[in-house]
């Protein structure tokens, strides 16, 4: 859906021309037109190239400087027919993601459309919806198989991982976990 146009519309005559179904120009004795010109008034928008950004939230054990955040698209064309709302626009961004809730590597669909100014309109073509996607630098996780030297207590499995985050000293964390 495009926004209203701006009030002057550059506007040119131009001859009808009558096409058959396969979109080739033809004339017939049987077939014509009444009107020779018509007045075609032509709206122009600008569009503007602008980043999508999200905000991340600290939360569980991760903060944002211990994360990587990929926004897919990066970027989005726009229009708008007021080009002081278009200008004002330096990014577009698609809300908060909690740091405590999020799975890694796991896209998450963020819309884009109903984020966009008043006035605004995504291009044709462009995606209403991004998927940003958060990963974790400096960790690493390790499945090791223990067994009780009871021979009576069921296998577990041991996630353990490591934080990088600083590289002085590494912090491990073990979590059980019964074996399926």
């Amino acid at each position: 859906m495009l926004p209203a146009a701006i009030p002057r519309w550059p506007t040119t005559n131009a001859e009808v021309t009558l096409y058959d179904q396969d979109g080739a120009a033809f004339t017939s004795n049987y077939i014509t037109s009444q009107t020779e010109k018509i007045k075609v008034s032509v709206p122009i928008y600008r569009v503007n190239n602008i980043p999508l950004t999200v905000t991340l939230k600290d939360g569980g054990s991760l903060t944002q400087n211990q994360v990587q955040c990929v926004i897919d698209p990066e970027n989005v064309e726009v229009i708008a027919s007021n080009q002081a709302v278009l200008s004002d626009i330096k990014e577009i961004n698609l809300g908060e993601i909690d740091l405590g809730s999020v799975h890694t590597g796991t896209p998450i669909s963020m819309s884009i459309k109903d984020k966009l100014p008043s006035g605004v309109s995504l291009v044709s073509g462009q995606p209403e919806t991004a998927n940003v996607t958060i990963s974790v630098d400096g960790v690493a996780t390790r499945k090791v198989q223990v067994s009780s030297s009871r021979g009576t207590t069921p296998r577990r499995r041991i996630r353990r991982t490591r934080s990088t985050s600083s590289p002085s000293r590494s912090r491990w964390s073990c979590a059980a976990v019964k074996a399926s």
